[in-house]
């Protein structure tokens, strides 16, 4: 009987471990053309395929955090979960992050922002011009090429971080396997047209303009004709999207790559790090699935020393923060040594009218300002998302990226937004829409506008009753976003070909999606039975009452 439940035992454990081992799948992450952010919030979905068996490869540059690496060497992740990802940081990407950054390439955000140059289309083309100088350099690399070539048939699935690198729709191509986008925010102007989306622009704005969400008549006019302008007539169309196309038939030899948007409609799966109580509603089709959270509702990285709390900023709160503090940050992409001395200034005084505690994440430590006061601290890295559920803080001064608002949301926390790109103009509306913050602008805020909103912030409970209603409502979900996220990466991988699940709008001509063709058939069919009405009516009461005709006769009667 015992040896008989043992080598029950024995079966099932080594079955299911042919199962697990059959079943896992060869995936590539592939995140050229990115920021740190972009990997916290994909990283956990990373993390739970590889804990489910499957090999992982993540291609990216050297972020922030990661450990300095002389080679470009896929190297396992020294994760404690196991060993399924490898790292992939092309030689080329990494030198040609080195030297932008040593020759001062890049335009600080705020400068940018202060300056205008963050605003419209500008900010666009200059977005998508580095995506393809990114494309070029990696793919343009010998070892990269040598690379795909190892590697075509191999990988069952490339999961592509959208938008801005679209070069990876052609490698997919090339790899002879489905793709998936991962979004790291919400939809962007040309997604509605590539995947035949409702066209919901009478109420929804979008990101190119950011209109309030009570739109005039003019800006729902402008609202509707960008789907059409970015899908049909912007620089994207015109310069990058071809110029993608030669570079990627010739970097991989494919002479017969289909062009890089019939590629992207061919997309198997959306995943959107977005959720509808963070932005606004939408009508999303099957194939486009919100994991809005990811990184927060399953904290699946061990090494992630973003949940603790160092010892300097624990001593330093306990000493200052007994009243509560404030938290300030703008993210990994920002840098404040680089921003205007007007805007650092005016952040010091404001701290200094408000005579409260502030944590402030700065890049340039060493050259903090000398007169700042003695309760605020200031390092080069900090811990947010333990920093924002302190039980003691007040305020989040912020950018407003999407990940932030979304860690603003969870932790119950106000918020400050100074947006400096269109996404974070887009997020700080609805935070202000919300009435969990308010939106400022970096360029014009005086100290006293900002100490007057913080202090409102702490003071008005509105504020913080409504941001712990949506972290509520935020939370309260079927399953977690990381396993929803990876049920439809594994139902990808076993179905490959998801057409079923997209809207067949996808196939219609613009005109058709939106009726134009049906309501101008049905106008002209109006138009055409009124003015057939209106001739019947004028000839029936014109010839009601024209006098009868008589016919007078030429001869002369006799009389008798």
């Amino acid at each position: 009987m015992l040896v008989s439940k043992v080598f029950s035992v024995v079966t099932l454990f080594f079955f299911s471990f042919y199962v697990e081992q059959y079943e896992s799948a060869k995936i590539l992450f592939y995140f050229g053309s990115s920021i740190y952010s972009h990997k916290v919030a994909v990283w956990p979905l990373v993390l739970k395929l590889a804990e489910k068996g499957h090999q992982i490869t993540f291609l990216s540059p050297p972020f922030p955090k990661d450990k300095p690496t002389t080679s470009s060497e896929q190297t396992p992740t020294q994760s404690a979960l196991n060993n399924n990802v490898r790292i992939f940081h092309p030689k080329s990407l990494v030198v040609f992050w080195q030297e932008k950054e040593n020759n001062n390439r890049t335009r600080d955000a705020i400068t940018s922002r202060v300056q205008g140059y963050s605003d419209g289309q500008g900010y666009w083309d200059a977005s998508m011009q580095n995506a393809l100088e990114i494309c070029r350099v990696i793919f343009r690399s010998l070892e990269v090429q040598e690379w795909v070539e190892a590697k075509v048939q191999e990988f069952d699935l490339v999961v592509i971080d959208t938008p801005y690198n679209e070069c990876a729709l052609a490698l997919a191509h090339r790899l002879g396997c489905p793709h998936i986008l991962f979004g790291t925010t919400s939809l962007y102007m040309w997604h509605q047209e590539m995947f035949g989306l409702p066209d919901e622009t009478s109420w929804l704005p979008n990101y190119y303009y950011h209109f309030p969400t009570e739109m005039s008549f003019l800006q729902r006019v402008r609202n509707a004709l960008t789907p059409l302008q970015w899908f049909y007539s912007t620089n994207r169309v015109s310069y990058i999207v071809p110029q993608l196309e030669k570079l990627m038939r010739k970097s991989l030899n494919v002479t017969d790559l289909p062009p890089l948007d019939e590629l992207e409609r061919s997309t198997s799966l959306f995943l959107l790090n977005t959720h509808f109580i963070q932005e606004y509603p939408r009508s999303l089709p099957p194939f486009v699935v919100p994991v809005g959270g990811l990184h927060l509702l399953d904290r699946v990285d061990e090494d992630d020393g973003d949940q603790e709390l160092s010892p300097d900023i624990t001593e330093f709160l306990d000493k200052y923060a007994e009243n509560g503090f404030i938290y300030m940050s703008f993210g990994t992409q920002v840098e404040f040594s680089r921003a205007p001395a007007i805007v650092i200034e005016k952040f010091i005084n404001t701290f200094i009218i408000l005579e409260m505690p502030v944590l402030w994440k700065c890049d340039d430590v060493e050259n903090a300002p000398n007169e700042k006061p003695k309760r605020v601290h200031i390092a080069k890295w900090l811990p947010q998302t333990a920093i924002l559920s302190h039980p003691k803080i007040k305020a989040f001064i912020t950018n407003g990226g999407a990940l932030s608002h979304q860690e603003a949301i969870f932790y119950s926390v106000p918020v400050i937004a100074f947006p400096l790109t269109p996404e974070e103009d887009y997020n700080s509306i609805i935070i202000e829409k919300s009435m969990i913050g308010f939106m400022m602008n970096i360029a014009y805020f005086t100290q006293y506008e900002l100490a007057t909103n913080v202090r409102r912030l702490i003071s008005d409970v509105t504020y913080k009753n409504n941001v712990m209603r949506l972290s509520e409502l935020f939370k309260d979900r079927p399953q977690q976003p990381v396993d929803t996220a990876v049920w439809w990466t594994e139902y990808t991988i076993r179905h490959k070909n998801l057409t079923f699940t997209k809207p067949l709008a996808i196939y219609q001509p613009w005109y058709q999606r939106r009726l134009l063709d049906v309501w101008i058939f049905l106008g002209f069919t109006v138009f055409g039975s009124l003015i057939t009405l209106v001739i019947s009516v004028n000839y029936i009461f014109c010839n009601n009452n024209k006098p009868p005709l008589v016919i007078k006769s030429s001869k002369k009667v006799k009389t008798a």
